[in-house]
């Protein structure tokens, strides 16, 4: 479980609010705008510069949106152990996870809040977590290798298409999260169907959904 070694180094993306350089990007471009627009007064209120700086700011978080992806699949495992997909926070925020929901693919749903254990619901900053087939017991069992500090949930509801299929991860109000459509041949990585091997991200912070982002 390559995937699974221990902690990778922090991506650059970080997922907290674009600094004050947005707003300098902004005024930049109303400056511009002015220049090439001397007569057009309403370019140099205040206003417009907020407007300005908030669609950059929008434009930013969008370019910049997945917050949780899939770093490791194994869709077609050896005889007698248990399919899984790690699933990381590739953020510096904690996310809140309760009743996430894998949607296409496999079905599991994410444990509600729990007063009892207020922080079992958050995803930590830059944490795995392994989704199994199977409950923890038997999936730390079968991948020895997943470390301790990494939690499993499970067991999902379905299994992995062999053949390749979409896999869909979905918050609490049914918004993506993350997706991917895999497949068994072609430019994908044939090694991982049945041969033992699960498919690893390359960069987390790439598309995820792309056969060229993906090895053994």
């Amino acid at each position: 479980m390559s995937g699974l070694r221990g902690s990778a180094a922090k991506p650059a993306q970080t997922g907290g609010w674009p600094n004050e350089s947005v707003f300098l990007a902004a005024s930049r471009f109303l400056s511009r705008e002015v220049n090439q627009n001397p007569s057009d007064t309403t370019l140099k209120t205040p206003a417009v510069v907020v407007l300005a700086a908030v669609a950059l700011l929008a434009a930013t978080l969008h370019a910049t949106a997945g917050q949780a992806v899939f770093t490791e699949v194994m869709y077609h495992p050896t005889a007698g152990r248990p399919e899984f997909i790690e699933v990381k926070n590739i953020t510096s925020n904690r996310i809140d996870i309760a009743k996430w929901q894998f949607t296409r693919g496999v079905s599991y749903t994410f444990p509600d809040f729990d007063p009892a254990n207020p922080s079992a619901h958050f995803l930590r900053e830059y944490e795995r977590i392994v989704v199994s087939s199977a409950d923890e017991v038997s999936t730390r069992a079968a991948y020895p290798s997943i470390p301790s500090f990494v939690r499993v949930f499970g067991p999902w509801s379905g299994a992995l298409n062999n053949a390749g299929e979409t896999v869909r991860l979905a918050d609490a109000a049914d918004a993506t999260i993350c997706q991917l459509s895999y497949g068994d041949r072609g430019l994908w990585p044939v090694g991982a169907d049945g041969a033992g091997h699960s498919m690893v991200v390359i960069n987390e912070n790439r598309n995820i959904d792309d056969w060229r982002n993906w090895k053994l």
